[in-house]
């Protein structure tokens, strides 16, 4: 019997067709990576960390997979090079046509070269934080023993959201 486990992603995009951008790798997350068993409604939100005129359209997905973090992580980064993703080098962030990130994987801590889970810096992220508690509210950081719900009520970060009316299919 394969273990199943919950994986947490939060997507990103803020150059080209952003909903279908999202929709594509939302697509492509089910057929090479697990079940998407729940999707957060979409906000457009400003870019952080650099400066653009195009805003980004955000979502979390949760997935069920049998995969490994590891396993996730090689095939997200080939969705996010097929789709266009120019990496920068050296120079911060950059616009992206999209930007997959693992969030969490079951109640896992992972520190490796290429992988820290959860996410580093997820509980300073507005355009995180607001879709993961849509999905699951009472979901408990294992680095923190705090729920989604408890880091989104301590965030400081106030940047600006808008829901947006499009929802993704799965």
């Amino acid at each position: 019997m394969e273990l199943i486990n919950s994986v947490f992603l939060s997507l990103g995009s803020n150059l080209g067709d952003r909903y279908f951008n999202l929709q594509n790798a939302v697509s492509e997350i089910s057929n090479q990576i697990g079940k998407i068993t729940a999707i957060s409604p979409i906000y457009e939100t400003e870019p952080i960390g650099f400066s653009s005129t195009e805003l980004f359209l955000n979502v979390c997905v949760q997935i069920e997979s049998s995969k490994n973090a590891f396993q996730i992580l090689e095939i997200l980064q080939e969705i996010e090079i097929n789709a266009g993703r120019i990496r920068s080098q050296n120079q911060g962030y950059i616009s992206r046509i999209i930007d997959i990130d693992i969030i969490f994987y079951n109640r896992e801590t992972i520190k490796a070269d290429k992988l820290t889970v959860p996410h580093a810096s997820f509980r300073d992220r507005l355009f995180v934080l607001l879709p993961l508690n849509d999905l699951n509210s009472q979901f408990v950081d294992p680095k923190t023993s705090l729920t989604i719900k408890q880091l989104l009520d301590k965030c400081t970060d106030n940047s600006k959201l808008v829901k947006v009316k499009l929802l993704l299919n799965f």
